[in-house]
């Protein structure tokens, strides 16, 4: 990596190392799990950024730009309802792009955050997976699927506690800004099925073989912004390596998980939505379509690695896995901005804050 690329890196690992060490500080000394703080560091970086930061930055932000910011708000039929409220409120309270941005970013961090201090075993672990696994990005590309993940993922607690009539409710919320979260409330009664787990995940895939590319063309034909799900990848970058990453890990929780599985109700459920939504991603990447696309979806289970991982690690109980995952993840973190996923690389100011 030339000196060039890490200085167009900086603010990430500066934003990433500063809450890392923080959120350990805090635990050794106050025996405490930091949000406020490690909210704000995380959120810096993306309130800070140009709007050419971010492969749908330019969209997203357009509402909050010259000349438009001008404008009166135009409702998108083709845009879900709760994230447009969410723009119509902002913009009738400030009309500048670096608030929209920051505003955004809390949205999305705050959930996980939140949850996570509630139930993780390991808050450092879960919080580095939620950075070093790219989940952290999402604020910076799919702004709507990003602040619907975090509603889902608030929704874990129902998930598990069996609360159908709550959890339906949540999933209902977070569909009101991306459509693609509806897809959960199936996971639901997947997850409480008393079936053995090989027999889901085999059936989810094999599913997924007959109906994905259906799936697909319905939800392009019903939006246009939907579109260029069905397009053939570009360049040969079809995300089959982060399918194969995700396959690996799964099979790493499936061999390692047994006694968790049998002992903890939280792991079982999560492990059982994570285990079969990666199965319905495999028949996706077999498409070879576009991974900015329907892929994305694995997401939402990707999610859930932040509360697995732990527990799997927590209950091997050994240090060098644990530093040696540690050291993994974050050469994959340099990885994704190396090779710029969702246009976060380089990183450039808010003109407006330039002072050079």
């Amino acid at each position: 990596m030339s000196i060039r690329q890490s200085c167009n890196m900086l603010p990430y690992l500066i934003a990433s190392c500063l809450c890392f060490c923080f959120i350990c500080v805090q635990q050794k000394t106050l025996r405490s799990r930091a949000v406020v703080i490690p909210l704000a560091i995380l959120t810096l970086p993306a309130a800070l950024r140009n709007y050419t930061v971010g492969t749908d930055s330019v969209v997203y932000s357009r509402e909050f730009r010259f000349p438009y910011r001008h404008y009166s708000f135009e409702w998108n039929p083709e845009i879900e309802k709760g994230y447009q409220w969410v723009i119509l409120l902002l913009k009738s309270l400030h009309s500048d792009y670096a608030v929209y941005f920051m505003t955004m970013a809390v949205l999305c961090i705050a959930p996980v955050l939140l949850v996570l201090k509630k139930r993780s075993p390991h808050y450092f672990l879960s919080v580095y997976v939620f950075v070093t696994f790219g989940l952290y990005f999402a604020l910076y590309n799919q702004v709507r699927q990003a602040i619907a993940m975090g509603i889902c993922f608030i929704a874990i607690k129902y998930l598990v506690e069996k609360k159908a009539v709550k959890y339906a409710l949540l999933i209902a919320l977070a569909s009101q800004f991306h459509i693609s979260a509806l897809l959960l409330l199936g996971f639901y009664f997947l997850c409480h099925l008393r079936v053995r787990l090989e027999l889901k995940v085999a059936a989810i895939f094999l599913i997924g073989l007959s109906v994905t590319s259906l799936v697909i063309a319905f939800m392009a034909a019903g939006n246009g912004r939907y579109q260029h799900y069905t397009l053939a990848a570009a360049s040969g970058k079809n995300g089959l390596m982060t399918v194969l990453l995700y396959v690996a890990i799964a099979l790493g929780l499936y061999i390692y998980g047994r006694k968790l599985r049998k002992r903890s109700e939280e792991y079982r459920v999560l492990e059982c939505s994570y285990l079969c939504g990666i199965a319905a991603l495999i028949p996706v990447a077999m498409l070879g379509t576009d991974p900015a696309g329907p892929q994305r979806i694995a997401q939402y289970f990707v999610y859930y690695l932040m509360l697995l991982i732990p527990m799997v690690l927590k209950e091997i109980n050994r240090r060098w896995l644990t530093l040696c995952f540690c050291l993994g993840a974050y050469a994959y973190f340099l990885l994704l901005m190396a090779n710029n996923i969702g246009g976060i690389y380089p990183w450039k100011i808010n003109d407006a804050f330039n002072l050079f």
